[in-house]
Formats: structure tokens, sequence, C-alpha cells
């Protein structure tokens, strides 16, 4: 979680410039974990179909944290290094 401290000796206007900043950035940061989760669960999907395996528990909809993407994206691996096996 991102903290944003206001420094006291800026004017409001100065304050709300810099928190509308902050902001931009946290949906730029949704917006990439969105388009991230999107594309894993595309790969995930059509994986976990050819190999008859459960998918993992990343619930679409939802704003994964960057842990719960690491692991979909090992999750993943794991299932290309067992197809290329079969």
């Amino acid at each position: 979680m991102m903290c944003c401290q206001v420094d006291k000796d800026l004017t409001l206007l100065e304050t709300k410039t810099k928190l509308e900043e902050v902001l931009k950035d946290l949906m730029n940061q949704k917006d990439e974990r969105l388009s991230r989760l999107r594309e894993l669960k595309d790969a995930e999907r059509q994986l976990c179909t050819e190999l008859t395996k459960k998918p993992c528990d990343v619930r679409d909809g939802t704003l994964p944290s960057l842990k719960q993407l690491d692991q979909l994206k090992d999750y993943i691996h794991g299932l290309e290094c067992e197809k290329v096996r079969i």
C-alpha cells in the first residue's frame, strides 16, 4: 500500500496537485495489474484446458497483489513445463 505524506508547508492547490499525481500513479498501477492479470489468466485458461488442470485461485475482477501475480506466473510456468514433458 502506498502512503502519501502531505507537506504542511504546501498550499492547498499544491497539495491537491500532489494528491492528484499520486492518484494518477495508483490508477496506472491498477490498470497495469489488471492488464497483466488478463494476460496471465488467458494463458492459464488455455494451458488448464489442454492439461485438464484446475486454474489458480486468482479471481477475475479483483485487483491482484504483486505476490498473487507472481504466484500465477509461477503456476503458468509449471503448467508450461508439464506440457513440454507430455
